[in-house]
């Protein structure tokens, strides 16, 4: 439980991220280490739950949905950063700009194109790495509703006891209870 809940606690985190978070390394770690324990334990409970006659199938389906839903995130979240990022994060650098009483053609910023951090003056580069590490925490905080939604799914997913014995076991009780039969495969011609 309290895996899937650094997973939740660890984005939260990341929504808070800027350009001068002290703590990024907690900030990053915190989900990664609660993703990578509750997936292998969700793929423990696809193989504890499925029949041993379809557990790669079982297998497959969820590798194939665990992949699915992060290609989904990636690209909607990804969409969302470039909206941010076109909008959002060029009124950010307007507005810095004009704090420091810096003229836009006099920042190296009038393409609009993404700027070459390393050519840019200090005052023009730390606002363009604020402004982006805004964007960047706006969609950590999009993300966070759905890793609230992957707690509660976790949390109630119920309890069961896990199997004591291996496939090869398994299948030999089915071999030898006649009441169950193993399906055939269909010849395709």
């Amino acid at each position: 439980m309290a895996i899937i809940a650094s997973l939740s606690v660890g984005t939260i985190l990341l929504s808070t991220l800027r350009v001068d978070s002290p703590y990024v390394v907690i900030f990053l770690a915190t989900p990664i280490i609660g993703l990578g324990i509750m997936s292998q334990n969700l793929v423990l409970v696809v193989q504890n739950a499925a029949n041993v006659l379809e557990i790669g199938a079982a297998n497959s389906a969820a590798a194939f949905f665990h992949s699915l839903g992060g290609a989904l995130a990636v690209a909607v979240l990804g969409a969302v950063l470039g909206a941010l990022l076109s909008t959002r994060v060029d009124t950010e650098i307007d507005n810095g700009l004009q704090e420091s009483d810096i003229a836009r053609s006099a920042s190296g910023l009038t393409d609009g194109t993404l700027p070459d951090l390393h050519t840019l003056p200090d005052a023009v580069r730390n606002i363009v790495e604020s402004a982006y590490g805004q964007g960047i925490g706006e969609v950590f905080l999009i993300a966070v509703p759905f890793a609230v939604i992957a707690l509660i799914c976790v949390i109630f997913i119920p309890n069961a006891v896990l199997g004591n014995k291996s496939g090869i076991e398994q299948l030999a009780d089915i071999g030898q209870d006649e009441s169950i039969e193993a399906p055939t495969a269909v010849k395709v011609s």
